[in-house]
Formats: structure tokens, sequence, C-alpha cells
């Protein structure tokens, strides 16, 4: 059960619309349900000329205390829309009136046993809603008390559903941040032309600022000083500041009104008193907090470079970050014990992981900063004090700020940056850990979410840059000396050394040498197949490209990559994919992934403006991955790049959320293998059920051949005339699957447990499914006696129209599954089939 809770101005338009026919037809016989008043007239009673005057009358009684308020009141209707989930039971006007009372008295419009409270309605025009409008001034000239009207109405719906057996929701969630309006949408696109809205900007400046300020005045003089931002303050009548609200430039209305958001509108934990906490310590309130040992910013790094090379200030920033990692460790051991300080430890380490996510290096900054987002919301629960772990978080937290970016390329700086990203990963275990204790199941997804995104940062900072390796490998003067001996009267070996191009071929030379290859036999083999300069097959451009493209397609040619490959399950049957490397890559790993980009470029030359700028997105790592797992499952990879880019044009396809064309091309591959390999699984079960009966079908069969001694799934009683469509639907989910379990049906079909477990009652009664012994709740009970080959059959028994009396029967038609060329080994009929009804 969910509400919406909207408000107005205009009571009787409101019930006007209510009564009317809707915008689409969709009003069937509204009434009233329930009122404040049980003797109040129900204007569907009169005849439908006057229903207008009773109207009228109607909303002339909700007002009367509007009426008679003095005070100004813009907007005074309480609009309440309150509905049930599909599949859950209906509930009469009985029940309905039960419903609408609790909750006007939850939100606090009429509080239960208060005579002079609102005036309210209840109206319902359909089976699965009803709408509640009531009038924002009490009978007794008083305005009513709706502050956290929508986290009692939340609380109410949660109870109710335990009542009347409907479908539990999630409860309020009071640490998410407000979601951008489709107006702020909108405005973000008219005036800056981008997707990011201005609520989303303002919450990254005005937290980087609380996160830098020491005291309240810094605070708002670091808001100031940002020429895109505007600040002004809210006082109390005794002049003290009790808020502050922010705005970008240029970000106006439709009637050129300046829009302001006050800082708990950004988030919750930016409200003024929240950052007021940040700039106290347990040793008194209000306190501000001593600066780091660590020297401030000057020069290059005040204006967000990093510091030069020096030692002095590498082992500053070493420092730093090995500070926040112990202050991450005792923080740590407070999250696992649990107790008051839980909060503010949180709070103090999503401040940590957010300011060291702009200072970590860069191929790990993107993970950090994903991470630290759901960091944010985890930090958001109130806390009354800051403990002493939260407080050495805190001055580490400030110690990273002062100390500067980390670059990563020495050992040491690495290392600081991988023990930080480890222990935050415990601590975020603890917080996950604390919050499936709470029963709070919101809360641990985003912290596993958190805690994926560090692990990933983790992994590509332990990878190893392939340009510093091949930088290293150009220098070597015995490849220049194999270049020079073997590639001389071929091409200009000089040239060659000169080209940009240069490092890239020396690193395939040096790791041909790793895989215990002879690199010059192995180099004078490619470079004589074919003219280097006329090459047609290879993507590149210049002769250096050419040869490292040839390398590395002869290192995929020959190289096993069996041990990099892992086995797993997916949707009942068993493929390959690639392990994402967690130290130095493979060698297979380098020379599968320069092959994709080649297959890549050819596939798409006809179908993308810019085939290069596809394989160079950052999105790339999805498409090979996609890739990867179609090669292993045995598909053709090429051809299957052909099949899904030449669906629709890359650029206009509407159907995908991806934006790049590299994004696309990811979410298509992902959705052309989840079909093959659905497609696959049913074919291997249905060969699977036909040796079990000892069925001989050829995969070319024109006809369909039924197991011996058994009849045609349309003779054998499955279906009969009385069944509902959920029965059917239900048949033919198991026959598909091959597998059978209340759960199942849930998930499948949309239906509560009681519904599920009549749906597997009468199919084990009508012979479709047959008991297993021994197995657990969460595993398939049941065995399907229906083979999955019967399925085009069933799908044509289901849609065959009945007999009229006198009338023969229609005869079963055999269907033969055809083969779509976009998804080799599907069994679905062709979508030329004609239509049957």
């Amino acid at each position: 059960m969910i509400v919406k809770v909207v408000k107005g101005s205009k009571t009787y338009g409101l019930l006007r619309y209510l009564y009317g026919p809707g915008r689409y037809e969709e009003h069937q016989t509204p009434h009233l349900v329930a009122a404040w008043d049980t003797h109040e007239a129900d204007p569907a009673i009169v005849p439908e000329e006057q229903r207008a005057k009773a109207l009228h009358a109607l909303a002339r009684h909700l007002d009367r205390p509007v009426d008679a308020y003095a005070g100004r009141l813009p907007h005074h209707v309480w609009h309440t829309s309150v509905r049930v989930a599909p599949g859950d039971p209906t509930l009469d006007d009985g029940q309905w009136a039960q419903v609408a009372r609790r909750l006007v008295s939850a939100s606090g419009v009429a509080p239960e046993g208060d005579r002079k409270g609102c005036r309210w309605v209840a109206i319902r025009h359909a089976d699965d809603h009803v709408h509640l409008v009531a009038t924002l001034v009490r009978q007794d000239g008083r305005r009513p008390n709706l502050r956290g009207d929508y986290y009692r109405l939340r609380d109410e719906c949660r109870a109710l559903e335990l009542e009347l057996g409907l479908r539990v929701t999630a409860e309020a969630d009071r640490t998410a941040a407000c979601s951008p309006t489709r107006a702020e949408r909108a405005i973000a696109h008219r005036v800056r032309r981008s997707q990011v809205t201005s609520r989303e900007v303002l919450e990254t400046k005005v937290r980087n600022v609380a996160l830098a300020a020491s005291s309240e005045s810094d605070f708002f003089a670091g808001l100031g000083r940002d020429p895109q931002m505007s600040v002004t303050l809210r006082k109390s009548p005794s002049g003290e500041v009790v808020g502050y609200a922010v705005t970008l430039a240029g970000n106006v209305s439709a009637d050129g009104t300046q829009i302001w958001y006050g800082g708990w509108k950004l988030a919750p934990d930016l409200s003024l008193p929240r950052v007021r906490q940040r700039w106290t310590h347990p040793g008194g309130p209000n306190s501000a907090l001593t600066r780091p040992t660590v020297q401030p910013e000057t020069g290059a790094a005040a204006r967000g470079q990093s510091f030069p090379r020096t030692a002095q200030a590498q082992q500053s920033k070493i420092a730093a970050w090995q500070q926040a990692t112990a202050a991450v460790r005792e923080g740590t051991t407070v999250l696992q014990q649990g107790g008051p300080g839980t909060a503010a430890t949180a709070a103090a380490l999503a401040d940590l992981v957010t300011v060291s996510a702009g200072r970590a290096p860069a191929r790990v900054r993107r993970q950090v900063t994903i991470a630290a987002r759901h960091l944010q919301r985890l930090g958001r629960e109130p806390w009354k004090e800051r403990n002493e772990a939260a407080q050495r978080t805190h001055l580490a937290m400030r110690a990273v700020m002062t100390a500067g970016r980390m670059l990563g390329q020495a050992d040491e700086e690495a290392a600081a940056v991988m023990a930080l990203l480890v222990a935050t990963v415990m601590a975020v275990s603890a917080i996950a850990a604390h919050h499936r204790t709470a029963r709070r199941e919101a809360h641990a997804r985003v912290a596993r979410l958190a805690s994926e995104h560090l692990q990933h940062a983790a992994q590509l900072l332990t990878a190893v840059p392939s340009s510093q390796r091949d930088l290293a490998a150009a220098n070597r003067t015995d490849l220049h000396t194999v270049v020079r001996r073997v590639l001389s009267g071929r091409t200009d070996p000089e040239q060659i050394l000169r080209d940009p191009a240069w490092p890239a071929l020396a690193g395939t030379l040096q790791l041909l040498q790793r895989l215990g290859h002879d690199a010059p036999t192995v180099l004078a083999a490619v470079a004589g197949a074919r003219p280097l300069r006329r090459d047609r097959v290879s993507p590149s451009r210049s002769d250096a490209q050419v040869l490292t493209w040839r390398l590395q397609r002869w290192i995929a040619e020959r190289q096993t990559d069996q041990s990099d490959r892992r086995t797993v399950a997916y949707r009942g049957h068993t493929s390959t994919t690639l392990d994402r490397p967690t130290g130095t890559p493979s060698a297979s790993t380098v020379a599968e992934d320069s092959k994709l980009r080649a297959l890549a470029r050819v596939a798409l030359a006809r179908r993308s403006a810019d085939p290069d700028a596809v394989v160079h997105d950052p999105a790339w790592p999805g498409v090979a991955a996609a890739l990867a797992q179609i090669s292993s499952a045995g598909f053709d990879v090429e051809k299957v790049l052909e099949t899904v880019a030449g669906v629709r044009p890359l650029r206009e396809d509407a159907s995908s959320p991806a934006r790049s064309e590299a994004q696309v091309l990811a979410w298509r591959l992902q959705k052309w293998f989840e079909k093959a390999s659905a497609t696959a699984a049913i074919e291997q079960r249905s060969a699977q059920a036909r040796a079990r009966s000892g069925t001989q079908t050829s995969p070319t069969a024109s006809s369909r051949v039924h197991p011996p001694a058994s009849r045609p799934a349309s003779d054998s009683g499955v279906f009969r005339p009385a069944d509902d469509p959920v029965f059917r639907r239900a048949v033919l989910a198991v026959v598909e699957a091959q597998e059978c379990s209340p759960a199942l049906l849930e998930r499948m079909l949309w239906v509560r447990p009681d519904v599920a477990a009549e749906l597997v009652a009468k199919l084990q009664s009508r012979g479709v499914i047959t008991p297993m012994p021994g197995r657990s709740a969460g595993q398939a009970q049941h065995r399907v006696a229906i083979p999955a080959d019967a399925l085009a059959e069933l799908h044509d028994t289901t849609h065959r129209p009945r007999a009229q009396p006198g009338q023969p029967a229609p005869a079963a038609t055999a269907v033969t599954p055809r083969t779509s060329a976009a998804h080799p080994g599907s069994s679905r009929p062709d979508a030329r089939q004609p239509h049957r009804r």
C-alpha cells in the first residue's frame, strides 16, 4: 500500500474531477465511502443533472472552516491517493472506510476521537485505490499539525498491510536525499544543457565547502567565494542565524523567480545544525577543531593541482593517508561493537572517503567517488555527540585534505592508498552488518554497493599501467637491434623506432619474450605474411601499429587462456567468463582485449560514425566483458557484433538507457546474451527430457514427435474450458522453466503466496508436475512431466478458439520451431508467422 500526498487550492475542482469520468474514462461508479460526518450526503446518489449542485454543496461544507479562518492559506486542500499493489485482494467499501479513518488520524488531519479535527471525505472510483480530500483548517479555527505526516502515513500503511494481508512495502528512509523533480531537470537542460540539476550541483559545492571549513564563519565565507553561487541567511527575531539557502546563477523559474534551496533540501546532513556538528569534538560543544600538523597547501596545490614531486611533499601525503588508515581501523572496532557512537563514526567515515575521492590517484578516483556517494547516505543518520574514534577520523580527513593529491606512481604512495581502501572496506562491512541487525535492508544494500566499488578501486590500483611497461621496453637496446635486423628490407626500421606507436610494439615484443617465444622469429613471421602498407585486414594505419596488431593476434591464437577463466552458473546453465585481473594483466588478457578491439573496429566500420571512439570510450571495459562472455559461451563474436550493431543506429537507440555508443553497444550485447543463454538452457533441458523419455528427435525434423505411450499436451486434459488465464500462464511458465515451486510461481506470475500454493496443487492434479521429496523450500519441489519441446503446441492450444455448440473442435496443429537469425539457437516461432487467435 502506497500513498501520495499533494496540496492544492480548489476544493470544488478536485471533487468534480474525482466524481467525473476521468481523463481516459477510467473512473467507474465514483461514490463516497467515508467522511468526517457520517450524515454527509453522497453526491453520487443524486441524478446526473443535479450532480454539479451536490458537488458545490459538498465543497461548501468542506470549506466552511477555511472561510472562517482569518489567516492566509495559499494551499488549503490536502489530497492523498491510497493504492494497493496489483494482485492484492480487493477491499470492500467498509475496509476502505477503515483505511481512510486510520490514515487521516495518523497524518494529523483528523486525530481519532477529536471532534474538532479537519473536515475530510474519502472517494472511491476504482477497485484498487481511494482518494482522501481534506481542508487544512480545524473546526475550532486552528491549523492542524502535519509535521512528519509522510513518515507517519508510511508507518500506518505498513501496519495496515500486515492486518489486511497486502503486499509488504519498504519502510520510510529518512536518509535519502531529495530526488530532482521533472521541472528541475527541464531547467537544467534549458539553462545549462546538462542532465545534472542545480540541486545536485549545489549539493556537491556545499558539501565540499562544509568539509573544508573549520567554523561557521569559514563556512559562509566559502559559500560566498564561489562566483556561480549565491547564499542568503535566515535569522531569528533575536538576530541568530538559524538557516541558510543557496542558488546558482541563472536558476530561475518560468516567471523569472530565482529558485533557492535550503541546506536540508539539498541533503539531510547539510542543514545548518548538522553542519555545525562537524565543528564540535568530545572536549566540549562548539569548540574549534585544531588544525593537523601537515603544512597547508600553497601554489599549485592551492589551485587544485598536484604537489611537485619532492621527497618532503611525498612523505607528507603518505603520512596523511597512513593517519587516515589508522583512524579508520579504530573506527571499525567501534562499528563492530555497535552502540550510540555508530552513527557519528559512520558520518566521519563518509566525510573521509568524500575527501579522499578527490585526492586519490586518477585511475581509482571514479570508483572511490561513487563509493563516497553511497557512504554519504549511510552517514546521514542523526547523532548527538561525536566520540573519540569519529574525532580522529575527522582530524585524519583534514590531514588528507591539506596534504594534496596522490599520483600513485610511486610504490609507497600506492601502498598507502591501498591500505586505506582495504581498511575502508572492512569498516563498510561493519556498517552493513549493523544495518542488517537493525532490519534496515535499504541501508545494508547501499553499504554493499559501496564496498563493491571500493574493492574495484583496489583491484585497479594493483594493476600496472601498460603504458609504463611499454615506455620501459621502448628504451631497451636489444629490441632496437631486433627491429633493425628483422625489418631491414621490408620497411624502414628507423621510421618504426621514431613512430609514436613504437612503445606499444616494444611492449608486445617484451610480452613475447616473457611468454617464452623467440621475438625475432615471430616478428619475421608476422612481417612477412603480407605487405605492411597494404594490409587491409588490420585496422591500424602506420607500420608500427600494423606490426603490433599482428603480434597481438598471433599471441591470441596460440595462447591458451583456460587458466584465466572461471565457470559460473547463469540461469540454470554454465558459461565461462574472464576473471577480472587482480594484479598484472596476463598475456592472454592483453591479447584478448586487443583482438576484441580489432573485431569491434571491423564490425562497426559501417555501423558507427567513429569506431575508434567506441573502443577508446570509458565504457569499453563493459563491451569487452560482454564480448568475452559471448565468446566463451561458444558464439561467433564477429557475427554477434554485426547483428546487434545493425538493429538500429547506435546514437538513436531510444530503447537503451545508455548515453554513449559504447554504452548502447554493451547494453545490446548483454540483452542478446541473456536471451540466447535462456534459449540454450531451454533447449538443453528439452534434450535431457527427450533423452529420459527415450524419444529420438532430429533437430531438423519438420514435425513434432511426442513421447511414446503419451498423448499430445493439447489432448491430455491439461487445459479445460473453465480454466482462468492465470492457470494457463502457470502451465506455460513451468513447462518453459522445467521446474516448479511456489516461490518460483510468485516471482514469475506476480501472485500472492496463497494463490501460488493453489496453482501448484492444481498443476499436480492435472498431471503437469509430480512431487520431488527431499527438497528444501528454496529449491524446485516438483518435477515437470511435460517436456519443454511441447511449449509451442501449448501456446497454440492456449490461443485456439473454442468450439461453438454443434461444431467440431479445431484440430491441433503441430508447430515447428524456427531459428531466429538475430538469436542463434532460439526456439521461439518466427515473428512473421500469422497470428493465431
